[in-house]
């Protein structure tokens, strides 16, 4: 019985760490993708200075998450996301349209990763 109960424990432990790791990880995506759709307005009205500030909050807040998140979500997934924060903070500098395709495409793979 003891075995049980045990097994029983560490399954209802499991479990409850995946709820709550997801709940997390669908908070994070959205706190990431609400600052990039800001990022975009902020391009739109050529306010490119708030745009570059918050698009260098959003690389620290993505690398925080990815560190966390490779636990529980699948490595391809974060690379793409990955590969277009790096693109960006290049990006960010630069008054061309890139930034805008490549905040486009963050939300859209902050997306599927949740």
């Amino acid at each position: 019985m003891t075995r049980v109960k045990i097994s029983a424990g560490i399954l209802i432990l499991v479990v409850v760490t995946g709820v709550i790791s997801h709940f997390w990880i669908r908070h994070q995506c959205g706190e990431l993708t609400r600052q990039a759709q800001t990022a975009l307005e902020y391009l739109d009205e050529d306010n490119f200075p708030a745009a570059r500030q918050l698009m260098a909050e959003m690389a620290e807040d993505w690398s925080s998450l990815r560190k966390k998140a490779g636990i529980f979500v699948r490595e391809n997934k974060l690379l793409e996301a990955d590969r277009v924060c790096v693109r960006m903070i290049k990006l960010k500098d630069d008054d061309s349209g890139e930034a805008e395709a490549e905040l486009s495409e963050l939300t859209k793979l902050l997306a599927n990763i949740y």
